[in-house]
């Protein structure tokens, strides 16, 4: 029996404006790390917002945020798309840094809190409550150490395929 293999192109090239485009709308992402100690990969899905050239995540105390404070530069982010006429993938790179309170931590926790909507409350909510559980220590620690992240961006790539399935 013969099998047959569909041949994918090398799709099209993105431009740097569809992939900011590409990026405000995807809804969730995989942040790459890459623990050097250990020499392990690490993906991780994150929910996103991006502003050229930042994308700026929350996150909580926890082994992501440990590697990316370890080891900052070298990040990524990948997101994809699919449809039943076209898949597009899209990588960005560049080098994490918390971002202090201030003026850009409201503005980001704003830009998470509009895209995300009851999302982003609820996953806030859900981490102050287990550590609520875990005790008066634990919420201290959980509080004291979340941060909103952001992924100064220093390249960029994507590509989109079109196909009829």
């Amino acid at each position: 029996m013969q099998q047959q293999t569909e041949q994918l192109s090398d799709g099209q090239r993105l431009n740097a404006a569809q992939i900011w485009a590409f990026l405000a709308k995807a809804a969730v992402g995989r942040l790459a790390t890459h623990d050097h100690a250990h020499n392990q990969s690490n993906l991780t899905p994150l929910f996103f917002v991006c502003e050229a050239p930042h994308i700026y995540f929350a996150t909580q105390p926890g082994h992501k945020l440990n590697l990316l404070r370890r080891y900052p530069q070298g990040v990524g982010l990948q997101a994809d798309a699919f449809d039943p006429e076209s898949s597009t993938s899209v990588f960005v790179w560049g080098r994490y840094r918390d971002v202090p309170l201030g003026a850009e931590y409201a503005h980001a926790t704003r830009l998470l809190a509009f895209k995300y909507g009851t999302g982003f409350w609820q996953q806030i909510l859900d981490q102050a409550t287990k550590a609520l559980k875990a005790g008066p220590r634990a919420v201290i620690t959980t509080i004291s150490q979340a941060t909103t992240g952001c992924i100064q961006i220093e390249r960029i790539g994507g590509r989109r395929w079109e196909h009829g399935l």
